[in-house]
């Protein structure tokens, strides 16, 4: 959707800036500070935008963000960035919470907790936007979850609207939820 007037084209996607602001608002609340964003090394709209939208919130909610605790991980190349996260992880005791991006870095981190001995909702918290994998693959990881059943909904009407007028131009854009588990040690009772 780049540089396009928005009416011109079909299209779905996810308000970034209200998940981002969810997952923000909720580490808060449960008194994390001390934060590490894990980030992606490729360059897309979607990771610069998470990136904008969370310095932005960090700002809103008195949170002092170093660019320091940003980690650029890599699926593509997963020993290296499982070393990589690990050696941060082994240096850096005053994080409380690790931000994942995307459910993309979900296996680099849970290896790395694993391996530095770091118990995930008990030693160290974890909280990931998420496009529904880790309801499977790590389902007690806190995330910030695409409602599914609405996308489905609106990308098939969407689909049914073009099919029925070519030249019509309607869009979606969702609001992820709050899918909370236990990966995210609330500070404000210890």
């Amino acid at each position: 959707r780049c540089n396009k007037k928005e009416s011109s084209y079909t299209w779905i996607d996810e308000d970034i800036m209200h998940s981002t602001e969810l997952a923000v608002k909720y580490f808060v609340s449960k008194g994390h500070k001390n934060i590490c964003f894990i980030e992606s090394k490729n360059s897309s709209n979607y990771f610069q935008l998470r990136k904008k939208y969370f310095l932005s919130c960090c700002k809103k909610y008195k949170i002092n963000f170093l660019n320091e605790n940003s980690i650029k991980l890599s699926p593509d190349t997963f020993l290296k960035s499982r070393d990589m996260l690990k050696n941060y992880i082994n240096s850096n005791s005053k994080i409380t919470l690790y931000l994942l991006a995307s459910h993309q870095f979900a296996n680099i981190a849970i290896e790395s907790f694993r391996d530095t001995q770091k118990n995930i909702g008990k030693e160290i918290s974890v909280l990931s936007f998420d496009s529904n994998f880790l309801d499977s693959f790590a389902p007690y990881i806190t995330t910030i979850s695409q409602p599914v059943i609405d996308v489905n909904k609106n990308l098939i009407n969407l689909i049914i609207g073009k099919l029925n007028n070519m030249k019509s131009n309607k869009s979606f854009l969702y609001k992820s939820k709050l899918n909370e588990k236990n990966s995210v040690i609330d500070l404000n009772n210890l």
